[in-house]
């Protein structure tokens, strides 16, 4: 598994009660979770727990390492891509063991848009309705598609940023269409050689001008229900939290 992402709730504790969402749901709104071993914040301390993940590239559940996955003119370059496993098993047998062992509040995530791809998120969906956030490609067009099927929210990163910054109409679009409830924005980063972190977008080959900080976070919080954040210097490469990061999540 990772330790190289974390997720923060954007709002104080909040308990939501619809049908759609139900059991799981009320359970992420009173611990938001990484999904090994990380920070979440609630309104009172800080709580552990774990966020499950299911990446899919070319409709194969899979743990990519770090940025590797690239595009090149016509699609993907396989031959730059590193794995730590490459599972037989689709996206609905683990969406079901998610939902056996009541770990609500995972990710679908959609690495490359393609029609296998988007199958293994759906049935995964379909597999634990209201317990599984969908990312991966998320737009206005899209996004009520992928909650009808059954996705508790929508995450969103590279729509919302256009030539290295942040697009707030198009945040503000995404918003209006499915409410800031069913909204994770994904600040996923790496660090810079001034210090800072910043926002990484396109399967985290292009930095945004966007630093990750309080100002950043609270200017943000408004237009979401939750920040996802991934330290992508150490995401899939075994070596743990990204310690710096973590304690700037935590000011």
């Amino acid at each position: 598994s990772d330790v190289g992402m974390m997720q923060l709730s954007s709002i104080t504790q909040r308990q939501r009660t619809s049908d759609h969402v139900g059991r799981g749901a009320r359970k992420r709104a009173r611990v938001r979770a990484t999904r090994t071993a990380g920070v979440s914040v609630t309104a009172g301390a800080p709580s552990v727990g774990f966020r499950p993940c299911i990446d899919i590239h070319d409709g194969r559940v899979k743990q990519i390492v770090g940025s590797t996955l690239s595009d090149a003119a016509g699609g993907s370059a396989p031959q730059k891509l590193e794995t730590n496993f490459d599972s037989n098993l689709g996206g609905a047998h683990y969406a079901a063991m998610y939902r056996e062992s009541d770990l609500p509040g995972g990710h679908v995530i959609m690495l490359g848009a393609n029609a296998a791809s988007k199958e293994q998120a759906l049935s995964a969906l379909r597999a634990y309705p209201g317990g599984l956030q969908l990312g991966g490609g998320v737009t206005t067009a899209n996004a009520r598609e992928y909650l009808d099927a059954g996705a508790s929210h929508v995450i969103v990163t590279s729509y919302v940023f256009r030539d290295g910054m942040l697009d707030a109409t198009r945040l503000d679009a995404l918003v209006k269409e499915v409410g800031k409830d069913r909204v994770v924005l994904d600040l996923s980063c790496r660090k810079k050689p001034d210090g800072k972190y910043y926002v990484v977008t396109d399967r985290w080959q292009k930095f945004s001008t966007l630093a990750v900080d309080e100002q950043t976070l609270t200017a943000l919080a408004t237009s979401c229900d939750e920040f996802l954040v991934h330290g992508v210097d150490v995401e899939g490469k075994k070596l743990g939290i990204d310690d710096e990061l973590v304690e700037l999540m935590g000011r």
